[in-house]
């Protein structure tokens, strides 16, 4: 399988030599094929690591950037509300601040369960990947909890 990139064509392989992820290649060449599925699989891998490798850099080259700038708004609430019914249960949700990039591509990792230690204080490229890939399917369902919300009239939490 290829698909197209700005750099050119490259095989779908190419993905997992650069994330480390052995699924990319079974998902592109398994039943998916067979039932006539695969481009729209590539095309969300090749957009999800677009996405990984962006904010890794921008978290790199600036970190003190605003994360609002980049990324929506609605996604970074929903990846903070993600991680404290996840990690936090108990606690009530943080006061809201603007978060800045190096802080969002660490709650993308801890949507995986990335937590730095002091072997491995930076997040590699896998865990932000499986965040990332688990972020879309969050904001489908609380933009669905909140439509229902509203069409039904519920008052409250």
């Amino acid at each position: 399988m290829r698909f197209e990139s700005a750099g050119g064509t490259r095989r779908a392989g190419a993905l997992k030599s650069t994330f480390g992820i052995s699924g990319v290649a079974r998902r592109s060449t398994g039943t998916s094929v067979r039932c006539g599925r695969s481009a729209p699989v590539l095309s969300f891998d090749a957009i999800t690591a677009w996405r990984v490798f962006g904010l890794q850099m921008l978290a790199k080259s600036d970190p003190d950037e605003l994360a609002s700038r980049i990324v929506d708004p609605e996604e970074i609430e929903i990846c903070q509300i993600l991680l404290i019914s996840m990690l936090y249960r108990t606690l009530s949700s943080p006061a809201p601040h603007d978060l800045i990039v190096r802080e969002h591509a660490d709650q993308v990792g801890k949507l995986a369960g990335f937590l730095p230690t002091g072997r491995q204080p930076l997040r590699g490229n896998r865990l932000p990947w499986l965040g990332m890939v688990e972020l879309p399917r969050g904001v489908r369902s609380i933009r669905a909890y909140r439509r229902l919300k509203t069409t039904t009239g519920e008052v409250g939490g």
